[in-house]
């Protein structure tokens, strides 16, 4: 997960880059877009734990951190 959201970090838009926005924006790419879920509804998973679920609360502690 911290790889993939270095990754995320580094390649991310020029304009923002190195700034807590950047960072924020690298951790709810990876959560809401790069994190793999399987299983037959893996889409409905998927957006249940963004909107609600370990996402949510990952992205969540991620705008709470870039607020500090």
């Amino acid at each position: 997960m911290a790889g993939r959201i270095k990754s995320c970090y580094h390649e991310g838009v020029p304009w923002n880059k190195g700034t807590k926005w950047a960072a924020y924006n690298a951790v709810t790419e990876y959560v809401d877009h790069c994190r793999q879920y399987g299983g037959e509804n893996a889409d409905d998973v998927r957006l249940k734990n963004t909107w609600f679920g370990r996402g949510a609360a990952i992205k969540q502690r991620a705008w709470n951190y870039l607020i500090k």
